[in-house]
């Protein structure tokens, strides 16, 4: 462990060994993040596991585990679940260390099924978005509080003959990726912006680990629509989906949701975390509403450090503000970001100095 020289005495490591065993040690029960199956699944994924231990006045506190990504000229680092610490000022001096001595470029602070968001403030040139999540409570009568819409294409789904699928099979990952293209083109279609490719990589680690599984909304031979869920003890994550056009005619991503719901209630599960929405996805967020889940509020927050990627697009923005009078948008959005970098260097030169 490299400790970091505040009066918490927190600390961090890239030992995977210590990584498995802070996630058996965690409580996971309804957060999957957390978990030892996801952490092993991202390991497989060539993704660098870092545990960072909270410590306050000598003691420990608590850890969470964050990934590291390494490029030739970029390297991130996410953390999936922001923790729920003590006190958000254990976790900054601790962070920051990590991401000057490693030269990180940028580290996702995401919100995951996590309890609460980062703090909005950090020494560092850093963006925010607003997101939601939403909880449907399986230790009650959950398709009570389903909409009456949902409840009807619910019910015409199953006149039409579909019916729930499980597998964790390179079949269903085909699949489950050929749908979730054909969702993609349909918002691209729609909103005009390009989303990530996904692959096989994406979702077989998972599987292997046991840490997720394909379930899918099928008619005789036909799959109409396929999510991918990661699973804990006593939760799930609705982590992606797609349909076909069939499939939306006949609602079958109502009766997949309302299916996996008792499917996870019979397994023992008390939530189903149907995933997060933006303030630009407002069909989503209503689709996901009318299922009468808990809302939850939370932000991800976006730091970016000096690096040869962000400096040189720090002077793209620049010239181009010179050489056509406009502003970039992060511009618009954080006036004081002209001076983001001159904060993380005096960050730099008050870190004590040593190697990890």
């Amino acid at each position: 462990m490299r400790p970091v020289n505040t009066s918490q005495y927190s600390s961090w490591s890239t030992s995977i060994e210590l990584a498995v065993a802070s996630a058996s040690a965690a409580d996971y029960s309804q957060n999957p993040f957390l978990g030892p199956a996801y952490c092993m699944a991202r390991i497989k994924r060539k993704d660098c596991p870092c545990t960072f231990e909270l410590c306050e006045n000598g003691r420990f506190v608590s850890s969470f585990i964050a990934y590291l990504k390494r490029g030739r000229i970029h390297r991130t680092l996410e953390i999936p679940s922001y923790p729920a610490a003590p006190s958000a000022a254990l976790i900054a001096p601790v962070l920051l260390d990590f991401c000057q001595v490693n030269r990180i470029s940028t580290a996702f602070l995401s919100t995951f099924a996590a309890p609460i968001s980062p703090p909005d403030c950090w020494p560092c040139w850093s963006t925010a978005v607003s997101r939601s999540e939403y909880i449907i409570h399986l230790d009650k009568d959950h398709r009570a509080c389903f909409s009456k819409p949902h409840l009807r294409n619910i019910n015409k789904a199953q006149k039409a003959g579909v019916v729930l699928d499980i597998g964790s099979s390179s079949e269903h990952c085909a699949q489950h990726l050929a749908l979730c293209r054909r969702a993609a083109e349909r918002r691209v279609d729609g909103s005009k912006q390009l989303e990530p490719v996904l692959t096989a990589g994406d979702f077989m680690p998972f599987v292997a680990e046991k840490a997720g599984i394909f379930v899918r909304a099928v008619q005789g031979s036909e799959v109409l629509a396929s999510a991918f869920l990661l699973l804990a003890p006593k939760g799930a994550y609705y982590y992606s989906a797609g349909g076909s056009d069939e499939g939306r005619s006949l609602g079958a991503a109502h009766f997949l949701i309302a299916r996996c719901a008792d499917y996870l209630k019979e397994r023992g599960c008390v939530t189903f975390n149907l995933g997060g929405t933006t303030a630009n996805q407002q069909g989503l967020a209503r689709f996901k509403k009318e299922f009468g889940g808990q809302e939850i509020a939370l932000k991800l927050i976006t730091l970016h450090f000096p690096s040869p990627l962000n400096l040189l697009k720090n002077g793209m923005q620049s010239l181009a503000e010179k050489a056509f009078g406009f502003e970039m948008n992060w511009r618009q959005r954080e006036p004081s970001s002209r001076s983001s970098f001159s904060a993380a260097s005096q960050f730099s030169k008050s870190r004590p100095s040593g190697q990890p």
